[in-house]
């Protein structure tokens, strides 16, 4: 009779392959788990920086609205295209400046900016000691709206900060003799 030599009892190979089908089930399920967590993650920053460029461009499109508002209110004054043609700065900032303040507090605008149809400033009424400068190369609206004859309104780096401005044509006999911006 021949002898059987067990050189491993089958109670450790079934507990070894039992290990191992566990093991791999564990590593499995773990990985498909932290695919979903990966993906879910990424899902949800993703609708969050959604939301929030969504109530960003709202934001910026009310302060267009806003601006836009003012400036043609302003550049509708009747006297003012002939303040701007001959360069009434100090008229032209006494009569704003008083309001400047309530604007900024209600309004969220402090910078009104009155151009000649050269793009030179004529007047700041929110820094009445700065003008005669030249907008033509840093203020696409006002170059815009001085050319169209119509209200224009984008963002555009200011003198300290990029922001939103609103460039309304001031019109004297249907011709664009200036800008508020």
């Amino acid at each position: 009779m021949s002898s059987i030599d067990v050189k491993q009892p089958i109670w450790m190979r079934i507990t070894a392959y039992g290990f191992a089908a566990v093991l791999f089930a564990s590593v499995a399920i773990g990985g498909i788990g932290l695919y979903r967590q990966s993906q879910e993650s990424a899902r949800s920053i993703q609708k969050e920086l959604a939301n929030d460029l969504e109530a960003i461009e709202s934001d910026m499109n009310n302060q267009k609205r806003a601006a836009s508002g003012l400036a043609l209110a302003i550049a509708g004054e009747p006297d003012l295209a002939e303040l701007i043609t001959t360069d009434a700065r100090e008229k032209i900032v006494a009569r704003f400046a008083p309001s400047l303040d309530a604007v900024t507090a209600e309004g969220g605008l402090g910078l009104i900016t009155f151009s000649n149809a050269e793009a030179k400033v004529v007047a700041r009424v929110h820094t009445p000691d700065k003008f005669g400068d030249d907008l033509s190369e840093r203020r696409k609206t006002v170059v815009s709206a001085l050319k169209s004859g119509k209200l224009v309104a984008g963002t555009e780096p200011g003198r300290k900060s990029v922001s939103m401005f609103a460039s309304a044509p001031v019109l004297k006999d249907g011709k664009t003799v200036g800008v508020v911006d």
